[in-house]
C-alpha cells in the first residue's frame, strides 16, 4: 500500500464507494415502502456497502473496471417464499425500473446460490437488490461462514470441489422441498457422503460441522 500509484488507486476505490452511501439509503427505503405498501407480511430487511476486499477481489477476478460494478451498494429482502420472491421481483421492476436483472432461481449460479438480483440506477449510482427466500438466505449465510472457517472463497466458485459440491447439492435439496416437489433420496445420499468428505477443512481449524 506504500506503492504511490496503488496508494492512490485505493483512495479513488474508498471515495467511490462512498458516493453509493446516499443512493443506497434512499434504495432501502423504497424497497421497504413497496413490499409494505403491498402487505408482503413477515419480511427481513437489509443493506451494506461492499466491502473494500471484495472489491478488489472482483476487480482483479473479473478484470473490470470500478465503475463497472453493479453490488456496491446492495439492499436485500427475505420474502416469505419462492412465489412471493418471485411476485416482488415483477413490482420493483414496475416501480422502479431495472438496468438489470438476473434470475438465479430460474438459472442458478454453478455454486447452487439461488435468489433474483435487481441492478437499479439511482443519483447516477447502481445499487443492487437482492430477493431471497427464507431457506435461500440461510444456505448463503452458511456458504458464508464456511468461507470464514475453510478460507476458501466458495462465493465465487472456488475451493475444494468436495466443498463446492455439498454445497450446492445442499442447494437443490433446499430447492425441491420449496418448491413442494418429493425429497430425491439420491440427492439426501450424496449430501451425507460429502457432508463427512468435507469434515477435515472444518477440523483443521478447530471447528467442527
Amino acid at each position: 500500500m506504500r506503492d504511490p500509484t496503488t496508494f492512490k488507486a485505493f483512495g479513488v476505490a474508498v471515495e467511490f464507494r462512498a458516493l453509493h452511501v446516499e443512493p443506497l439509503n434512499a434504495v432501502a427505503l423504497d424497497l421497504r415502502d413497496l413490499v409494505r405498501t403491498n402487505h408482503h407480511a413477515g419480511a427481513h430487511f437489509g443493506q451494506r456497502l461492499k466491502r473494500m476486499s471484495r472489491m478488489i477481489d472482483k476487480i482483479t477476478l473479473h478484470r473490470t473496471g470500478l465503475e463497472r460494478l453493479q453490488d456496491i451498494g446492495g439492499c436485500r429482502a427475505v420474502l416469505r417464499d419462492y412465489e412471493q420472491v418471485q411476485r416482488v421481483a415483477d413490482e420493483i421492476v414496475e416501480a422502479f425500473g431495472a438496468k438489470d436483472v438476473s434470475n438465479y432461481l430460474e438459472r442458478p449460479r454453478d455454486t447452487g446460490y439461488r435468489a433474483i438480483h435487481i441492478v437499479h440506477e439511482r443519483d447516477g449510482r447502481l445499487i443492487e437488490l437482492q430477493l431471497r427466500s427464507p431457506a435461500q438466505h440461510r444456505w448463503a449465510e452458511v456458504v458464508e461462514k464456511a468461507e470464514e472457517i475453510t478460507g476458501h472463497p466458495l462465493k465465487d466458485g472456488e475451493g475444494p470441489e468436495e466443498l463446492l459440491e455439498y454445497f450446492r447439492v445442499a442447494a437443490g435439496i433446499l430447492a425441491l422441498e420449496e418448491s413442494g416437489n418429493p425429497p430425491d433420496t439420491g440427492l439426501a445420499d450424496r449430501l451425507r457422503d460429502l457432508r463427512e468428505q468435507i469434515r477435515p477443512y472444518y477440523r483443521d481449524t478447530g471447528r467442527q460441522r
